[in-house]
């Protein structure tokens, strides 16, 4: 369903001429497959097919969707994309609105320092520079960079304190993919510190939200 919604959105904005928005659109069709199926593979190949069919460097230098294309090679794992990217969208905004871009650079910014355990006093330090202006946006982020650290209690705390934000603020728009990774992640948290009650409450809260989810996913809803 979600896929059919994003196709109907790039084909409204391929009749609008909006380049830089129709690639926006296509690569959040990468990231489920990163983060649900948790096939970075076939994310991989997804994004560069992407790019190789329609070229940032073929757009205007204010039509990229730096942000986006960003944000999508972290998730599929591939660092050097991430970097490189990250670089351009430090000097050039792309299509990315003028008043949003110093936080939107901090928020990758820190989702890319993440990704090398060696950066991660670096990412934390962009992650809080962002959860200034919005904590909510960030705080998943911040719990898997304390989790890839090893630092389970900290991510514990962070990933808690997005889920205590409740559904308000996703009615916002920042619900973003991180519900069902959040929910899961703190049923596990919780399970490893013996706290039973609070990790069948998350479990249940992920199995909720996945009840009715595609085949595919439903042995993980089992599993939970």
């Amino acid at each position: 369903a979600a896929t059919r919604a994003l196709v109907a959105l790039g084909e409204l904005r391929t009749g609008r001429g909006e380049v830089g928005s129709v690639v926006e659109t296509e690569l959040q069709r990468v990231i489920p497959v990163a983060l649900y199926r948790e096939d970075q593979p076939a994310a991989k190949a997804a994004l560069a097919a992407i790019l190789k069919a329609r070229p940032l460097e073929q757009m205007a230098e204010q039509e990229r969707p730096l942000f986006a294309v960003t944000h999508a090679a972290v998730n599929v794992g591939d660092l050097e994309a991430a970097t490189r990217y990250l670089g351009e969208f430090r000097r050039n905004r792309g299509n990315m609105p003028g008043r949003a871009w110093t936080f939107a650079k901090q928020i990758v910014g820190g989702e890319v320092l993440a990704m090398r355990k060696e950066s991660h006093p670096e990412a934390l330090a962009e992650f809080r520079k962002a959860a200034a202006t919005c904590s909510y946006c960030v705080d998943p982020q911040m719990a898997l960079a304390f989790e890839r650290a090893g630092m389970a209690d900290s991510a514990l705390v962070y990933f808690q304190r997005w889920a205590d934000m409740g559904e308000n603020t996703w009615e916002g728009g920042f619900y973003f993919h991180w519900a069902p990774i959040a929910y899961h992640k703190l049923g596990e948290l919780y399970e490893a510190k013996g706290e039973r009650a609070k990790a069948a409450d998350f479990y249940g809260r992920f199995t909720e939200l996945w009840r009715e989810a595609d085949p595919e996913f439903q042995p993980r809803v089992k599993e939970a």
